[in-house]
């Protein structure tokens, strides 16, 4: 049988274009690092978002989003900013060259046996242009190769939550989650195949080969939907050129890692922590910072009630307690709020009365176990703008000195929540 050949020769337009790629590259590398840093705030956003929208019972979806956004940024942030580091000092060694062609013996400023001996350590100047250039061309396509992974599937998993939750009151949980299944069950049985399919013993195995080959573009096909074909390129030249690139493929790993390391970094500064359930196993025995609005003046998000201080120095003080707006659905439901009608003014103002009513019955405020006979408003957070109730508590019977605060926060729409605020009296 004939074997296939590819030619090496490029037309005379894509070899020019190929010579000034890097101007356009070392642009677009400032571009994306200054719009990539500025997209962690982004993340945050979103995550605040799931945290507010999502029920408890779909935080994992929502913390799994989020942490592969930080992951994918970060590595992108990295890719770029080594990137645009090697094209500088690229283009520093181009013009270097162009005064200076290689090293001279004859016009060194140093002795010849010093000059000779350091000349057989350090690498010749047109080999480290011609390395640099590679590594820089390797690393922008790859970015963008993740860029264009992480965008499809983020549009895809952002798709899929919202039409989930808005079909789940009609479509049962299992049908809805079907397609879901279905491509986790594509997607490990293209895992195993490959995993097999690259052990020695099995790699001149036709029929198995063909398996894998199989499997490969039916798994691209549904995972990375109409982009399969370029993403399926860029991951074959890589493969199909490895045993002459190692070194080149093990510096990209490396940078991978560089780069997930600085996507985990800039998760640590969001709530992601919250969508993992902590907030359930909060040590009431601990002073929160974010109990006190004092702290709360840079606050994105409010995850806990808050006082005005943790020092009080007069008879009452105010408490702001954050609603959620997947909290208002579940209030809704359990007081039959969706259910009331609102075609005039009268019937308007009985239906915001019964929706204050209802958070009323949902929370318990004590003060030393003391239960608080308490009227709250519905506000939103002069910080944040998250809706919430506010109430001020009369402390005028209570002598100076260390008191709690208690928010407790009914079973009807969660596992309930409660919040132990420590507060000192000095008058």
């Amino acid at each position: 049988m004939e074997e296939t050949t590819y030619q090496d020769d490029n037309p005379s337009w894509l070899q020019k274009l190929k010579n000034e790629s890097w101007e356009a590259e070392i642009l677009v590398s400032a571009v994306a690092i200054f719009a990539i840093f500025k997209s962690f705030a982004v993340f945050n956003w979103i995550c605040d978002l799931f945290i507010n929208k999502l029920n408890p019972s779909q935080y994992n979806i929502g913390y799994m989003i989020t942490v592969l956004g930080f992951l994918a940024f970060g590595i992108l942030g990295a890719l770029f900013v080594i990137h645009f580091g090697l094209r500088a000092y690229w283009i520093g060694l181009v013009g270097l060259n162009s005064v200076f062609p290689d090293y001279s013996i004859e016009d060194t400023a140093y002795s010849k046996a010093f000059t000779e001996k350091m000349l057989k350590k350090l690498p010749r100047l047109q080999n480290s242009i011609k390395n640099l250039d590679e590594i820089c061309s390797v690393i922008f396509s790859v970015a963008f190769t993740l860029l264009l992974i992480y965008c499809y599937l983020g549009i895809f998993g952002a798709v899929y939550l919202l039409l989930y939750n808005l079909l789940s009151d009609f479509i049962p949980s299992y049908i809805l989650l079907a397609p879901l299944v279905f491509m986790a069950i594509v997607y490990s049985n293209q895992m195993i195949i490959t995993v097999i399919a690259n052990i020695k013993k099995f790699k001149e195995n036709e029929k198995i080969q063909t398996w894998y080959y199989k499997s490969t573009i039916w798994g691209s096909a549904i995972l990375y939907g109409p982009l399969y074909k370029n993403l399926l390129q860029v991951t074959m030249i890589f493969g199909s050129n490895f045993k002459k690139k190692k070194a080149l493929v093990r510096t990209l790993i490396f940078m991978l890692v560089f780069g997930a390391a600085l996507g985990l970094y800039k998760l640590t500064e969001s709530n992601f922590t919250y969508l993992l359930g902590f907030y359930k196993n909060e040590d009431q025995t601990r002073i929160y910072n974010s109990y006190y609005s004092t702290n709360n003046l840079e606050k994105s998000l409010l995850l806990t009630p808050e006082i005005e201080t943790e020092l009080i120095t007069s008879n009452t003080t105010k408490l702001f307690i954050p609603i959620f707006d997947f909290e208002i659905s579940a209030y809704e439901k359990s007081c039959s709020l969706d259910e009331l009608p609102t075609t005039n003014e009268e019937e308007k103002s009985l239906s915001r009365q019964a929706y204050l009513t209802c958070y009323l019955e949902n929370h318990s405020i004590f003060i030393d176990d003391i239960v608080q006979d308490i009227k709250i408003f519905k506000t939103d957070h002069p910080i944040t703008n998250q809706f919430g109730v506010q109430t001020f508590l009369n402390l005028s019977e209570f002598e100076n000195g260390n008191h709690t605060l208690k928010i407790v926060k009914q079973k009807k729409t969660d596992d309930g929540k409660t919040w132990v605020i420590p507060f000192y009296i000095s008058r």
